[in-house]
């Protein structure tokens, strides 16, 4: 409630209703559209709930106990996932949270890690030195696949 009474006061004092802020999905994509461009990237409709979900499919493939099983449901996923990424990217995913926020291990969700990982091999000048930091705390305790995804951002551990 408290951002709400800030955010409205700082509208009033440019002079601005709440509601010429206010964006719906409509306001992005209209019922009948699937896809628009952002800085000349097609841009599908559920993008961002679509790797949502393969973050968690990433962490339920680890549970796989067949390797060439494993293998495979991995790299279909990959190819869906690195798809996205671009797209992730024109809508500002990786500027509201950043790739360190997706690299921070809790234990438990490599699939958030996983996506990050991706965003840094397509976009190797957001790897600073924070990052690199990061991916060698990750590194500490990854899967084997997450290793090989960090190996391929240009980081040894």
């Amino acid at each position: 409630m408290k951002n709400r009474i800030f955010i409205n006061a700082l509208f009033a004092a440019v002079g601005a209703t709440t509601a010429a802020f206010a964006v719906s999905p409509a306001d992005v994509l209209s019922d009948s559209q699937n896809e628009t461009q952002l800085k000349g990237v097609n841009v599908r409709k559920g993008t961002i709930a679509a790797t949502m979900l393969n973050a968690k499919a990433f962490d339920e493939i680890q549970k796989i106990s067949d390797p060439a099983e494993r293998k495979m449901a991995l790299e279909a996923l990959r190819t869906e996932q690195s798809a996205l990424i671009e797209g992730l990217d024109a809508v500002g995913l990786f500027e509201f949270f950043t790739p360190i926020e997706w690299l921070k291990k809790d234990g438990k969700n490599e699939g958030r890690a996983w996506i990050a990982l991706l965003y840094l091999q397509r976009f190797p000048a957001a790897i600073s030195e924070e990052v690199k930091a990061e991916l060698r705390i990750l590194a500490e305790q990854a899967s084997h696949e997450l290793l090989e995804e960090i190996a391929a951002c240009g980081i040894a551990n």
